[in-house]
């Protein structure tokens, strides 16, 4: 796979950890990545962390909150109670008394506000409930590690690059260009002309390219990205998993009675939930994993 399939990291990152790694042995760390990348995100209990569209079914239960299993939450495009589509609480400004606040119908939400890891987004059905029924609430929204709206400048000379400020994580998948001014950029593989760009590839997360026509244009960049450390623990797995190829099976080593070597691996007992983990890897992912449960079979 790569950073847009939901990998957590790429070679050339993993190499800084690994610096004698061979080209021959590049594909088996790509392995490695791949089968890394999945073992967390089992620890972790969630989907691909990018920014995605999640259209999720649950059972009213008669409250007058839900909570969402995918999370960050950055926005929600439908919200459906049986036959009804709920619209956006809006609270009208105006002169209001104590006696007589203004009461709006409909759905609220705490949009994701940037922080690490983030939290579960709780609707609240504002003068409403989720009524009671079976898979009768039906929710659309767009869920994962976003930044939205980055400003941004293209060079007013060659090469017109531009690479994103990727404060809290590697860039993993581009979500749109804009210019300021309005007007949605394409991504192509061949720039031709105007309003076109090259998209980021593995060997330069965050990394644009634009062609002359835009030089000088102010850009709104938008793109998924993967949280540090998250994408620590998977290099760390990768490297931990690629030097035990040299101690298969090895606790330990003495050597002329002199020196004792020994390997710690995994994290406990094999009926620990993070069996297999090295236990600074457990320490990096324990903030982000889930314990909500899924949204289909159940009230949440």
């Amino acid at each position: 796979m790569s950073l847009l399939g939901g990998d957590l990291t790429t070679v050339a990152r993993v190499q800084q950890w690994v610096p004698d790694v061979t080209t021959q042995s590049q594909p088996l760390l790509q392995q490695l990545i791949q089968r890394c990348t999945a073992l967390i995100y089992n620890k972790l209990n969630r989907s691909r962390i990018y920014s995605q569209n999640f259209i999720r079914y649950f059972d009213g239960v008669g409250t007058g909150q839900l909570v969402l299993p995918d999370w960050p939450v950055t926005s929600i495009q439908t919200l459906q109670v049986g036959f009804c589509v709920v619209s956006p609480s809006i609270i009208t400004s105006g002169s209001l008394s104590f006696s007589a606040p203004n009461t709006a119908w409909g759905y609220t939400f705490p949009p994701w506000l940037g922080n690490l890891p983030g939290d579960p987004a709780v609707v609240q059905f504002r003068n409403g409930f989720f009524f009671i029924g079976a898979q009768n609430v039906v929710v659309n929204y767009t869920a994962g590690y976003l930044v939205s709206s980055e400003p941004q400048t293209v060079p007013l000379s060659a090469p017109y690059v531009v690479t994103t400020n990727q404060f809290q994580g590697i860039q993993s998948h581009d979500d749109g260009v804009v210019y300021a001014t309005g007007g949605l950029l394409s991504p192509v593989a061949t720039i031709t002309t105007g309003g076109q760009y090259l998209a980021p590839v593995d060997a330069n997360p965050g990394v644009y390219s634009f062609g002359l026509s835009d030089a000088g244009k102010s850009l709104f960049i938008s793109y998924s990205f993967i949280p540090a450390d998250l994408e620590e623990a998977c290099i760390q797995m990768v490297a931990e998993r690629y030097s035990y190829r040299s101690r298969v099976g090895q606790l330990g080593k003495s050597l002329g009675g002199q020196e004792t070597m020994r390997y710690l691996r995994g994290g406990g007992r094999p009926d620990e939930f993070y069996y297999g983990l090295p236990p600074e890897v457990v320490e990096l992912i324990q903030p982000y994993i889930s314990v909500i449960p899924p949204a289909t079979g159940g009230p949440v």
